[in-house]
């Protein structure tokens, strides 16, 4: 099997960190949408449910991983906090951090994030307790000379 080209039958490529996992289709006596394991190019018919049909994964690192996973988190957040739900912890977290790396990409300045990022969120938008639960949010933030680490105290007054 080439990398990155599912044998017939499978369902789909899971990229990891080195190496990558083919799950394959259960239940099914075909495969669907089948592939040619030399090329690599799948049959028009069910061309979309088919492992190699989006190209090959994207590679991130960790930290990349990481970043991407706050920005989502962040956006659900935000989902339901516009739908009037008061938000937790991590919720709350979440809009801080992904709030203070755009700031940081948009070039403002530590000083300027570690005081608009107590502003972001009050106390009437998330759950009680959660101001006193959240002493500080710290995260690495990339500027454009390069990345700080940025913390805001008592983020939520």
């Amino acid at each position: 099997m080439g990398q990155g080209t599912p044998e017939a039958g499978s369902g789909a490529i899971v990229n990891g960190d080195s190496h990558q996992e083919v799950i394959k289709s259960r239940g099914r006596a075909g495969p669907r949408g089948a592939s040619d394991p030399e090329t690599g190019a799948t049959s028009a018919r069910n061309a979309g449910e088919t492992a190699g049909s989006y190209g090959p994964g994207m590679r991130l690192t960790p930290h990349e991983q990481e970043r991407l996973l706050i920005h989502v988190a962040a956006g659900v957040a935000r989902d339901r906090r516009a739908r009037g739900l008061r938000l937790n912890h991590p919720e709350a977290t979440a809009i801080i951090a992904s709030f203070l790396m755009e700031g940081a990409r948009d070039g403002r300045t530590v000083a300027e994030l570690m005081d608009a990022g107590r502003k972001v969120l009050s106390r009437e938008d998330v759950m009680d307790g959660v101001p006193e639960m959240l002493e500080s949010v710290q995260i690495e933030a990339t500027f454009p000379d390069g990345t700080k680490l940025v913390t805001v105290h008592r983020p939520i007054p």
